[in-house]
């Protein structure tokens, strides 16, 4: 595997005890659903979701504040202008997350967000159905979601899951943790088509 060290831009506090680590970009190319390999101490390395979208200058990656993991930890508190090594190709986790022409229904939690994060900025103008986002916060401000017509938040799963429309025609895109992810997966399980649901349980 090809890798490459890139520039700290800075890191950021997110809503939802989240953190952005901003990195230079480079001339890496993506597409909304690709993850960076993000070396760590002791040679450890784990892919985070692309949170930028295709023509940002940077990488944006959102991140689970859990200190007590140490590379976590030490992501948060790197230096701006340090470098971090990553593997050069980023890689894809959900097929065809490319300029939805049919239906599309984006379920997500936590910082399973990310990589819809990255569709909206690359394609701000192509209209979702829907996004059904579960928070681990109440009132939380989704400002870095931008202005959205189409998105409902809220702590409740089960709540979440009554938004969720029901369609054959549409396709249907979850991400977070993996017990969220299964929860709205067997909701929505027999009533639409397998084939039209894609899942990633993502890593803190």
């Amino acid at each position: 595997m090809k890798y490459t060290t890139l520039k700290v831009i800075r890191t950021k506090d997110l809503p939802d005890k989240a953190f952005e680590l901003i990195l230079e970009r480079r001339d890496i190319q993506y597409i909304p659903g690709d993850c960076l390999l993000i070396k760590g101490l002791n040679n450890e390395f784990r892919p985070y979701f692309v949170a930028s979208g295709m023509q940002e200058p940077w990488f944006r990656i959102i991140i689970e504040k859990n200190l007590n993991d140490s590379l976590i930890n030490y992501l948060y508190n790197i230096k701006k202008g340090s470098r971090i090594k990553v593997k050069r190709e980023p890689f894809s986790i959900f097929p065809n997350l490319i300029n939805q022409k049919q239906k599309t229904i984006f379920i997500a939690s936590g910082i399973g967000i990310a990589p819809f994060l990255s569709y909206f900025s690359t394609y701000p103008l192509q209209k979702i159905t829907k996004v059904i986002y579960h928070v681990q916060e109440e009132g939380i401000n989704v400002a870095w979601l931008k202005t959205r017509q189409d998105i409902i938040i809220n702590t409740n799963p089960n709540i979440l899951i009554n938004e969720i429309p029901l369609n054959k025609k549409c396709r249907y895109y979850l991400c977070g943790s993996g017990k969220i992810v299964t929860q709205f997966k067997t909701a929505i399980s027999g009533k639409v088509k397998d084939s039209k649901v894609f899942t990633c349980s993502i890593l803190t």
